[in-house]
């Protein structure tokens, strides 16, 4: 019995004893790390910084903390430019400062090679004039986006951005449109206000300024700065404009879809008898005349006259007149859908059925001009016919493509515009401008006026406003 007691009591004692050198020889738990920190900044700012080829997610200016200490290669990369690498040392509980300056290093900059057609046009980048004309080399250019323009004397300035890489050079050429002849305004090129350009009518009233009808407003030109009216910022009750007329008093009646409203450099409530207005003129003595919703009106600068079936002999189909005109005599010429009237002062009319005139058009009949012959031109949506005095010629052209407007110019040239461009008729035939042989860029033309430069004035539909200086 004592023998086995020994034994086991042996055996407790060699068990503790291995227990308890197991525990002392294991490793101690290590203390708390101190991680080194870095501040990384550049210029331009922006800049992704990599770590030892491992992409951190921070961009300059920023702090990178949790690193152990040790050497580091930092690489920059930033769009444009090329990758900056450095050898940088971190040190435990301590921030260490990096400043890339992208400008001090010559390989960073790139190069633009500017060209246009015409050549010689002032090269402007950023909006800093550089003295260089085209053809150029502009060296030395920090990369990223620069906005470039060429300007050059009878030709729309060229503006675009282009963009510049660290030791490379991107060409650019531009074609520059000639602006002697004819002047494209639209939203690439000028400050015309209108973002979807759905322009309509256009006026010229008695200080020559232009005005427009359009679906995002009133548009007032003054050859320098344009004005968008709209219900933001005026009366207006809505944006949608579709008739502008001039009085003698140069007073602007503007029809919306909801109501009309007057201007003359400030917003006016005048007394009329009418609440709509489709066409208007001033005669050749300075009265007004108008076609609208309570008939034909006439107003000699002091009073306003109503002019309807109940006070005179007048035809009901020209109460709601399409376009008004008059003749060197200032006979009052109007047209309807289907009708043309001519009267006098004393209003003694003639009336011309149009499907008599011209059996084999549709009568739906858009506007009238005269020219200084008195020749009365009239168009449908697909023919033009003149009345010489005596009797009515059919032009034997025949439009597929909707006719939207006539006007005669100075020098008699009878101006057309339509759904597929513009035409010019003249005594010996007529020509087409259109997208093939023009600078004009639209197909759809939809109102032309002439100002006192006998210069042609046309609004597009979508393409802005163009203007053509020549004969």
């Amino acid at each position: 019995m004592k023998i086995n007691l020994k034994i086991k009591l042996f055996a407790l004692l060699v068990l503790l004893s291995g227990c308890e050198q197991e525990i002392t020889t294991s490793p101690p738990i290590p203390g708390p790390i101190l991680p080194a920190k870095a501040f990384i900044d550049s210029y331009p700012a922006g800049a992704e910084i990599i770590l030892n080829g491992s992409i951190t997610g921070s961009i300059t200016p920023d702090t990178i903390d949790g690193i152990e200490e040790g050497t580091y290669t930092l690489t920059l990369k930033k769009k444009f430019f090329k990758d900056t690498s450095l050898v940088i040392t971190l040190k435990k509980d301590t921030i260490v400062s990096y400043f890339i300056d992208y400008t001090k290093n010559p390989a960073m900059y790139g190069n633009l090679s500017l060209n246009s057609k015409p050549e010689g046009a002032l090269i402007i980048i950023n909006d800093s004039v550089t003295n260089e004309f085209t053809p150029a080399y502009i060296y030395k250019l920090l990369p990223g986006y620069h906005n470039v323009r060429f300007k050059k004397e009878g030709y729309w300035d060229v503006k675009f951005t282009t963009f510049v890489y660290s030791g490379t050079s991107n060409y650019n050429f531009y074609l520059m449109e000639d602006s002697t002849v004819w002047v494209n305004y639209r939203k690439d090129n000028s400050e015309i206000p209108l973002y979807f350009g759905l322009y309509d009518q256009i006026t010229i009233d008695r200080q020559g300024i232009k005005w427009i009808a359009s679906l995002e407003g009133l548009v007032r030109f003054d050859d320098k700065a344009w004005t968008l009216f709209n219900s933001d910022n005026s009366p207006m009750p809505t944006n949608m404009t579709f008739y502008i007329g001039v009085d003698n008093l140069n007073n602007k009646f503007i029809q919306t879809i909801d109501e009309m409203l007057f201007y003359n450099n400030n917003w006016i409530d005048l007394d009329v008898p009418f609440t709509k207005i489709y066409s208007s003129l001033i005669d050749r003595i300075g009265h007004f005349w108008a076609g609208t919703d309570a008939g034909f009106i006439h107003f000699n600068g002091q009073n306003w006259q109503v002019i309807n079936s109940t006070n005179s002999s007048i035809n009901k189909e020209f109460i709601l007149a399409r376009d008004i005109k008059c003749d060197r005599k200032n006979n009052i010429w109007i047209i309807s859908d289907k009708y043309i009237g001519k009267f006098d002062r004393e209003f003694n009319w003639e009336i011309f059925n149009y499907t008599e005139v011209n059996p084999n058009d549709y009568p739906a009949l858009v506007a009238l001009t005269i020219d200084s012959y008195d020749n009365v031109w009239i168009c449908s949506t697909t023919q033009v016919a003149y009345f010489n005095g005596n009797s009515w010629k059919i032009w034997d052209k025949y439009f597929p493509y909707s006719i939207t407007d006539i006007e005669a110019d100075k020098n008699d040239n009878i101006w057309l515009t339509t759904c597929k461009g513009l035409y010019k008729f003249t005594v010996g035939g007529y020509t087409n401008f259109d997208k093939t042989n023009s600078p004009i860029k639209v197909d759809t033309l939809k109102s032309v006026a002439i100002d006192e430069n006998n210069h042609k004035w046309f609004t597009t539909w979508r393409r802005g406003v163009i203007k053509y200086k020549g004969d």
